[in-house]
């Protein structure tokens, strides 16, 4: 799991075009450095190139 803070969240496409990835928001509007706005779970297969 890897937490989406501040301006992590412009990384959103690049995220959502990964298989195996699963992407949470937190539905907050407005990105500040040091605001979790959500985050990404990448399954296991996924990292070990399956």
């Amino acid at each position: 799991m890897q937490n989406l803070i501040g301006d992590d969240i412009l990384d959103l496409p690049d995220w959502l075009k990964r298989r195996d990835t699963l992407v949470h928001l937190y539905g907050k509007t407005e990105s500040r450095p040091g605001r979790k706005m959500g985050h990404v779970t990448t399954l296991a297969s996924a990292r070990a190139g399956k």
